[in-house]
């Protein structure tokens, strides 16, 4: 079953609504018309029946009961058009005028019953393809039985005259529904046209082009609402994708060389029988890749909760002057081996942070440790801590080869390892520092960094203290 377009039930819908509320105004207003012609016309009898009640019952009292009343009535009302007739209180016909050219019904008995009710009462009949109005007036003469005077008055004019309102009102609403709608379509395409240009921008989208985007010119607000945010989407998808092209590339790579190296190994020894020592070596090596394939696995599961399962890390309140002071102790060991000098600048008073220690440890050894590799035997490092209002500012300084200023903006990328740098060290596959700066973020804290080639660089971590 083919579904139905939004274009199509926004139209139809407006459409009928309006023609419901069109209908509705036409009908109230034919209404309103309606009763207030039949009121002038009711009106007008009711004055020429009174006048006529009196002279007739003046008729009856004076003449002993004569009913020979149409030869009495005044000139001014034989010449009229209207039909006189008069009913005794039982509804029987007693005299009607000479203009009386048409049968008229009798009286019913629910119109006797209505005028015991009311002196007046009005109603429409059709007679011989005309239209009347019959209106009932009983009076009482003194000392003599009631009588009903009817007045038959043709309307003809006015029936035609609301019949041509009615097909008049009809032909308007239809003419009007067929505009609106051929507006509606037109409006309804305008505000349509950013969604189905979402849609033929989203058919674009593949895994190899996912630059495409929405125009956001000329567009209403809630349309731009909508334009940013699939733009937006699609960014991120976008960067997902880079990231996961990205990671298949170099974790394929790096995971490639510790198999190689574990297979070659292996292969090697067992071309003929060797010595124990040699056995130990091929498993001391095979271990070591092992190992390093473990490393790269819990980085990129550590990298993997930081991003997407926060929740489940842990944080509590701890002296972070206490904890950073271990760290200090533990660097000077590292880089002693290389005989750089390492100072420290840590104030005595406690800084209480919220956090998780062990991730915020990998955060600092990420950054030392890098220091230490870069860093020359004889040169330096440095660390300082420093309490600014309700944020602690923690700078890693060595005295390195420095970055450049291309690579600056790429450091924290995952996977970023410069080649001279990758060559030298022989080891990781460019996730520390993406890392470090997952921690802090975790942390609500943001890291910098600053540098020059050939004067060192400076690292500088902000984290929120627990008061704040």
């Amino acid at each position: 079953m083919r579904a139905l377009s939004i274009k199509f039930e926004v139209t139809v819908l407006y459409v009928l609504i309006l023609g419901v509320i069109l209908v509705g105004y036409r009908f109230f207003t034919h209404r309103d018309l309606s009763n207030r012609l039949y009121h002038s016309i009711d009106r007008r009898m009711r004055l020429t029946g009174d006048e006529l009640g009196r002279r007739i019952g003046a008729l009856v009292n004076t003449e002993g009961g004569r009913h020979n009343t149409a030869l009495d009535l005044p000139d001014e009302y034989l010449l009229g058009p209207d039909c006189y007739r008069l009913f005794n209180a039982k509804g029987e016909l007693i005299e009607q005028s000479k203009f009386c050219k048409y049968n008229f019904p009798p009286l019913l008995k629910k119109e006797l019953k209505k005028l015991q009710n009311s002196k007046y009462f009005f109603h429409n009949v059709v007679v011989s393809g005309h239209h009347f109005r019959l209106g009932s007036i009983l009076f009482s003469s003194l000392g003599a039985q009631g009588y009903i005077l009817q007045i038959c008055r043709q309307i003809d004019d006015v029936v035609a005259l609301l019949h041509r309102r009615i097909y008049v009102s009809a032909g308007s609403i239809l003419l009007i529904l067929l505009v609106v709608h051929l507006l509606g379509r037109l409006l309804v395409r305008r505000i349509l046209g950013p969604v189905l240009n979402v849609a033929r921008v989203a058919k674009t989208i593949s895994a190899k082009d996912m630059s495409a985007r929405v125009s956001v010119l000329n567009l209403e607000a809630e349309m731009m609402y909508l334009a940013n945010s699939f733009n937006q989407m699609l960014a991120s998808i976008e960067k997902s994708f880079e990231y996961v092209k990205e990671f298949s590339s170099s974790i394929g790579h790096e995971l490639k060389t510790p198999l190689a190296i574990i297979k070659g190994e292996t292969e090697v020894v067992l071309r003929k029988k060797r010595r124990v020592e040699e056995y130990r070596r091929v498993l001391r090596v095979n271990l070591e890749e092992t190992n390093r394939m473990i490393h790269i696995v819990e980085d990129l599961i550590l990298l993997t909760k930081l991003d997407y399962r926060p929740s489940t890390i842990y944080k509590e309140p701890f002296d972070f002057i206490k904890f950073f002071t271990e760290i200090w102790q533990r660097a000077q060991m590292l880089a002693s081996h290389k005989k750089i000098s390492l100072s420290a600048t840590i104030p005595r008073t406690p800084i209480t942070i919220q956090g998780n220690k062990l991730h915020l440890n990998r955060l600092f050894m990420n950054i030392i440790q890098n220091a230490v590799k870069f860093t020359p035997s004889g040169g330096s490092i440095t660390l300082a801590v420093h309490p600014e209002g309700q944020t602690v500012k923690i700078s890693i300084s060595d005295t390195g080869p420095g970055i450049s200023a291309d690579d600056l903006p790429r450091i924290f990328q995952r996977f970023f390892q410069k080649d001279k740098f990758k060559s030298r060290s022989g080891q990781g596959i460019g996730l520390g520092l993406s890392i470090a700066k997952s921690i802090a973020q975790f942390h609500k804290g943001q890291i910098e960094v600053k540098s020059k080639l050939g004067e060192g660089s400076t690292f500088t971590v902000l984290l929120p203290t627990a008061h704040s």
